[in-house]
This record gives C-alpha cells, structure tokens and sequence, in this order.
C-alpha cells in the first residue's frame, strides 16, 4: 500500500503545481492594458456627427 501512496502523490503534486503555475500566468498576462489611439476620440466625435446627419437626413429624430 506504501508503496502505491508515494508515487500517486508525487504525481497528484505534479499535476497540482502545473494547474497552479498556468493559472497565474493566464492570469498575469490577461491584466494587459492595450493603449488607446490618441486620435480614438475625434474619430468617434466624427463618426458621432456623421451618424446625426446620415439620421437627420433620413427623417429620423433626434
């Protein structure tokens, strides 16, 4: 029975400290801030105006 125990619990440590580790590199690489163009809010703007005049001109309401 001694003999069973070791290598199964060598093994389910192994196996433990793998799901650890990728766990906190999964974790580690998903905090990553992406940059935001400096030029991402005027062409919002402008596409925001674009969007008002397109619906004005098809007769929606604003």
């Amino acid at each position: 029975m001694k003999h069973i125990l070791k290598p199964l619990l060598i093994i389910f440590l192994y196996e433990l400290s793998k799901a650890i580790t990728y766990e906190i590199i999964v974790r580690k690489q998903a905090n990553d801030m992406v940059d935001v163009p400096r030029d991402y809010v005027e062409v919002a703007r402008v596409q925001n105006e674009h969007m008002k005049t397109l619906m004005y001109n098809l007769g929606g309401n604003l």
